[in-house]
């Protein structure tokens, strides 16, 4: 809700105040192979994204192949394009996955942690950035949004992967919402606890999240480099991985 209300926000805004024409003069002389490059380049950064994915299903022995999951990936993305947040389209694939195998909390776990995974890629490449921008706050705005999310990512692993705060937490929630909810509590706790031994698989899935990362920098380098615009690298670096948080 706040990030739909913040994103209006800005486009009303920007449209209060910009220049028509001088957009109408920069779409005239925009140079359009760039964005047919940066399309395919899409593409691949859809096929990384379902690499990462099928890395962490067959970490929980769900057997899926790659093709399939190419196929989701783009079809949530070019559905999710048109929805106010990003989280839509988590929601759509996990529809989308839970048609192809009837394992659902280890698709959920396994979700989570390719999320988790691309957040702390996102986190890191904006901490070693920043400290190589002119500006000391975007240092510090990076900190603080480092600070935010690992917080909040200690608090969950706590609860859901601990065994003594876990039980206590499913306890609670058998208390208030009934055995069924507390069950699919205990069931996602065992499910995020069995990536602790499947290191290798988190470890790939990082490296893929990184390169998932560069490639994305790089669609943005080439779309402002299509209009005519020319922002350094470790610029795009340190701010766009917290702007796509």
């Amino acid at each position: 809700v706040l990030r739909t209300a913040g994103t209006a926000l800005l486009l009303t805004w920007v449209l209060r105040t910009i220049d028509v024409r001088q957009v109408a003069s920069t779409l005239s002389d925009t140079r359009y192979e760039i964005f047919a490059l940066v399309v395919a380049i899409g593409m691949g950064e859809r096929i990384l994204s379902a690499v990462r994915l099928l890395i962490l299903l067959h970490a929980q022995d769900i057997a899926l192949r790659l093709g399939k999951l190419v196929q989701i990936q783009m079809t949530t993305a070019l559905i999710g394009s048109f929805l106010p947040t990003s989280l839509a389209i988590d929601v759509l694939r996990f529809f989308a996955l839970t048609r192809h195998t009837d394992r659902i909390v280890d698709v959920v776990s396994a979700s989570a942690v390719d999320r988790a995974m691309m957040l702390f890629a996102q986190l890191t490449a904006a901490l070693i950035a920043s400290f190589f921008v002119a500006g000391i706050w975007v240092s510090w705005m990076t900190v603080g949004a480092i600070s935010t999310c690992l917080s909040g990512a200690i608090v969950l692993a706590v609860i859901f992967i601990f065994p003594w705060p876990a039980r206590r937490f499913s306890t609670v929630v058998e208390r208030v919402f009934g055995v069924w909810f507390a069950d699919r509590i205990r069931e996602l706790s065992a499910s995020f606890r069995r990536f602790a031994t499947a290191r290798t698989a988190l470890a790939a899935c990082f490296g893929c999240s990184l390169l998932t990362l560069a490639v994305r920098l790089l669609m943005v380098d080439l779309q402002l480099l299509a209009i005519g615009e020319d922002i350094p690298a470790i610029s795009l670096a340190a701010l766009m991985p917290l702007a796509w948080l």
